[in-house]
């Protein structure tokens, strides 16, 4: 009895979880574009980004403590980290080069396809024929949006460059959440090191610290 009843609980949660899935997706969406509009939108792109992701590493930090540490998946929170931080640098120089309406399409448009291929080509996922003629449209649709606007070869190069890094991020962090003891611990752990990471990258470049510095007077005091 105790038995079925763990089954029963099982299946509720597996059925909970896949009708959650789709709506943490448009979430996770909507999170994205709002970022990345706030990101568009500053005139110093990397301290902005630097910003974002050091307040989100201090909010999420107090989680640390109740979280076990990412054994099993260390290596792929490292390859991630890196991936993560190519794909700031190369969205932050895709804002720069050209219009949000160009480079974000582009860059969201090339990532379902490399995503998908790499799962399967690498790490042997399922996928059924339907399954690929349906990533295929979809991102040929959004990637054609960018399209629509002039676009030179630099802003291109960035825009396709910050598609490969989600595209690779994505799988890559698909096999880290499964390698940890908890998605939640990978979770954490992964807002740690980007908060850390872009955050030092900003630093050395002078542009966190130039954003807080004030311009010095060429007059005498009053």
């Amino acid at each position: 009895m105790c038995m079925r009843l763990c089954r029963i609980n099982e299946s509720a949660q597996i059925i909970v979880m896949e009708q959650l899935v789709p709506l943490l997706v448009l979430i996770s969406g909507l999170a994205h574009a709002v970022v990345n509009s706030i990101l568009k939108a500053g005139r110093d792109k990397m301290s902005s980004r630097a910003l974002i992701d050091g307040f989100s590493a201090l909010i999420i930090f107090p989680i640390v403590f109740f979280v076990p540490l990412p054994n099993h998946a260390w290596n792929w929170l490292i390859v991630s980290w890196a991936l993560h931080l190519i794909y700031l640098v190369s969205l932050v120089k895709a804002f720069e080069q050209s219009d949000m309406t160009v480079a974000y399409p582009i860059s969201r448009g090339i990532a379902p396809m490399l995503a998908a291929a790499g799962a399967v080509l690498f790490f042997h996922e399922a996928i059924t024929f339907y399954t690929i003629i349906g990533i295929i449209l979809i991102s040929l649709g959004v990637i054609t949006i960018g399209f629509t606007h002039t676009l030179n070869l630099r802003a291109l190069f960035w825009a396709a460059l910050t598609g490969c890094c989600i595209a690779a991020y994505t799988v890559v962090d698909a096999q880290g959440v499964r390698a940890a003891p908890t998605a939640a611990s990978y979770i954490v752990w992964i807002f740690l090191m980007m908060g850390v990471g872009i955050g030092s990258l900003s630093l050395q470049s002078g542009a966190v610290r130039s954003s807080f510095c004030l311009p010095r007077s060429n007059g005498n005091p009053d």
